[in-house]
């Protein structure tokens, strides 16, 4: 138990000292998600991830990578135990799907790295709340086929502009070929895995960096991508 509530005081000093700069901002000309950068990754397969980065003012003191992986992987563990899930901190192949999972975990000097996997957008929510990740604010996300999402309404009323400004219409969004829309109430650097092809507009600010990335402010907004 104490492991583990060290694991989430971490996890919350880690929040306190991130630095959202770090990196590049951006998908890659190719769609590649770079995880240098605090920001939520959404997939053409509709999968969600995190990436957490941080940096303290002086060289970290306190875990060797394998130990501070070891130590994240027990509290994601316990995280989904708490959840129905097996208590595991990865995910593995052949097995279920987990809650949470981390992906990837690097520490260098003074700076670090913790990349998450979920089983559905909204353990992204539950999740980063429960660990104090305050890199993103983000209190809801839905993802889903467009086409679909169109027809369960969830596109009404939405005005929508194409990445060159023009303005365009929910039902255009709609018929984007393979197109995955994406749901956000909050603020995040959220990057697709495919080209950014229609943003929602006048719900919050919404701020497109490049093909794959944008920066969403408070509020609700929408996100089409091919």
């Amino acid at each position: 138990m104490k492991k583990r509530n060290a694991v989430f005081a971490v996890f919350l000093l880690v929040a306190g000292l991130a630095l959202a700069g770090c990196g590049k901002l951006g998908g890659g000309a190719a769609g590649s998600w770079d995880t240098s950068v605090n920001s939520i990754h959404v997939t053409r397969d509709m999968e969600v991830e995190s990436a957490l980065v941080y940096t303290s003012a002086q060289q970290n003191e306190l875990y060797q990578p394998d130990e501070l992986a070891s130590f994240v992987e027990e509290a994601v563990s316990a995280y989904n135990q708490a959840r129905g899930a097996e208590a595991r901190g990865r995910n593995e192949e052949g097995l279920t799907r987990l809650p949470a999972a981390l992906k990837e975990c690097s520490l260098e000097g003074s700076t670090g790295k913790l990349v998450f996997e979920y089983g559905t957008p909204g353990d992204l929510v539950t999740f980063s709340q429960e660990t104090g990740d305050n890199t993103h604010t983000v209190t809801a996300i839905f993802v889903g086929k467009a086409a679909d999402v169109a027809a369960e309404g969830k596109l009404a009323g939405i005005s929508f502009a194409k990445p060159d400004g023009k303005e365009a219409t929910a039902e255009e969004a709609a018929k984007v070929k393979n197109g995955v829309a994406v749901l956000v109430s909050g603020s995040a650097t959220i990057c697709t895995e495919g080209k950014i092809a229609y943003i929602s507009q006048g719900t919050g600010e919404l701020t497109m960096k490049d093909d794959h990335t944008v920066v969403t402010g408070e509020g609700d907004h929408c996100i089409v991508f091919r």
